[in-house]
């Protein structure tokens, strides 16, 4: 699976266009990476971080919350549909030493 999202990745970015200054894609893409706790840590933190590079924001989901992302948003539904809230919304710092002790 890391392998077959960093290859795509990869060929996306080949197709954007890019600030000749700084080799970066104008604008950040989005992509969607659905089960993401299905890759174990180290691999979740490869992906992320070569989307980053590469000028991709990395938009995930899981049923669990993983610590290698940005944010995380706990989804409640609201008058029949689920609305994505700032108020449901948790930051996330991860911390390398924690993670290898």
């Amino acid at each position: 699976i890391t392998i077959k999202v960093l290859f795509n990745l990869l060929v996306l970015r080949s197709m954007l266009k890019e600030d000749p200054k700084q080799r970066m894609p104008l604008s950040r893409v989005p992509f969607f990476l659905d089960e993401i706790h299905s890759l174990d840590s180290v691999n979740r933190k490869a992906v992320l971080n070569m989307a980053k590079d590469l000028g991709f924001m990395a938009i995930t989901a899981a049923p669990e919350p993983v610590s290698e992302v940005d944010a995380l948003y706990f989804l409640r539904p609201h008058k029949g549909r689920l609305v994505l809230r700032n108020e449901l919304r948790i930051g996330v710092k991860f911390d390398e030493q924690l993670a290898e002790a």
